[in-house]
């Protein structure tokens, strides 16, 4: 563990110089970090696949203490797509665009068995990024939209192409589809309004016909 957490620390060390001191890893140090007499790093390790972390706390450069947290259960809103399995990436997946497997395998760039394989932990992905890059897209867009996108998927056009074509093209970044999807939300909403008014004036005339009659 300790040889980990040394090889982590080396490697990142310059990108975490600012950590901040917190009080809440006072109880795994036995001394109050927030006192100010004292200049302790507390430098933490991201989850690996198993879901352990550590974190090493140093004074004046010196190892003053490890600490593992692979004992720490995160809630779902805390979890990272490094805590997370394939399957429940995938799930995110489709409950924020309506996408099935196949559309999925494609638009990750495996293949149909291999996805099936990922979700059931038979085989391993070559790379979780794509899955976690995809996921990390599926969450910004489940932030700014609430409505299911499914049924304007493959039916309504933004910037001459669907919201699923936009999803496959390895050349459009996520801004771009995050715009593709504000705006097909945007159209089933208008679409949903319309189909609202039309069934009432139907309703209406329908009404004033018995009553003529």
């Amino acid at each position: 563990m300790a040889a980990e957490a040394l090889s982590y620390v080396t490697q990142q060390t310059e990108a975490h110089q600012n950590t901040t001191r917190s009080a809440c890893h006072a109880r795994a140090i036995k001394q109050s970090t927030a006192s100010q007499e004292y200049d302790i790093k507390v430098l933490m390790s991201e989850p690996s696949d198993s879901g352990r972390q550590y974190a090493l706390i140093t004074y004046q450069n010196n190892i003053y203490s490890l600490v593992d947290f692979s004992s720490t259960k995160l809630s779902p809103s805390e979890a990272t797509p490094s805590t997370l399995t394939v399957k429940e990436m995938v799930q995110q997946i489709k409950g924020t665009f309506g996408l099935n497997n196949v559309q999925i395998s494609d638009i990750i760039g495996v293949s149909r068995p291999s996805l099936y394989n990922h979700i059931t932990d038979k085989e391993s992905p070559k790379s979780l990024e794509p899955y976690q890059a995809f996921y990390n897209l599926a969450l910004k867009v489940e932030a700014e939209i609430t409505t299911p996108l499914k049924p304007g998927l493959k039916s309504i056009l933004v910037d001459g192409k669907t919201l699923l074509a936009h999803l496959k093209d390895k050349n459009t970044d996520q801004e771009r589809i995050l715009h593709a999807a504000r705006e097909v939300s945007k159209k089933l909403a208008k679409s949903k309004a319309s189909n609202t008014i039309t069934s009432e004036a139907q309703r209406r005339t329908s009404r004033s016909f018995t009553t003529a009659g």
